[in-house]
């Protein structure tokens, strides 16, 4: 009787260790978008989304080509920012999953008076985090969204993603993250220095080739 429980006990506990993973999903089956962009034109809120292939930050035997593009932007327009997102899910093809955004780039139409649907609407679904890094940008998003690194480097060690390590060595404006800004925008005595983020590529160059915007 005792060897019985015993053998049902371990039984049991192999069917529980077995069924923890019934549902899992590899990374490469899953949309993990890294950045945000969002503009406001002709009364219609642009979504941009960047998608980077894990591919290019994986440890590789050998580099990866810098002529081969591991950076996507999709792009959803819709009445509200909700709806744009939305439009973007109709042609992601996979899940799509937030909880990787590291930056949010803003269009100057975007900050005149629509921060606060913008941001409502972001955190509604309780995946965006209050960590990304925050910035404005006169330049095309899209362009923002998808520079590339030197060197070959992965593209999350863009300025985009890691400012701090810059800002110390020479910047103006220190980098403030989501939970930064909101916090000034609840505070109605305070004033918040949003970073503005452009794209050059007049200062690096190897031969005749420049690094891509």
């Amino acid at each position: 009787m005792i060897r019985w429980t015993s053998m049902s006990g371990l039984i049991a506990g192999c069917l529980i260790l077995l069924t923890g993973c019934w549902d899992s999903k590899e990374v490469q089956s899953i949309n993990f978008i890294t950045a945000i962009g969002i503009d406001y034109v002709d009364n219609q809120y642009i979504a941009y989304a960047q998608l980077i292939d894990f591919s290019s930050i994986a440890k590789q035997e050998t580099p990866t080509s810098r002529e081969t593009r591991d950076i996507w932007i999709g792009r959803g327009e819709g009445t509200t920012l909700s709806m744009a997102i939305n439009d973007l899910y109709e042609t992601s093809q996979q899940q799509t999953l937030w909880t990787h955004v590291k930056a949010i780039v803003l269009s100057k139409n975007a900050l005149e008076g629509k921060l606060e649907d913008i941001f409502n609407t972001l955190l509604h679904s309780g995946q965006l985090r209050y960590t990304p890094w925050i910035y404005a940008t006169e330049q095309n998003i899209p362009d923002v969204l998808s520079p590339s690194a030197l060197l070959n480097q992965s593209a999350q060690t863009i300025e985009l993603f890691e400012p701090m390590r810059l800002y110390k060595q020479h910047s103006g404006f220190e980098p403030i993250r989501l939970h930064q800004l909101l916090d000034g925008l609840r505070e109605p005595a305070s004033v918040v220095l949003l970073p503005s983020v452009s794209t050059r590529n007049e200062t690096w160059f190897n031969g005749d080739k420049t690094p891509p915007c």
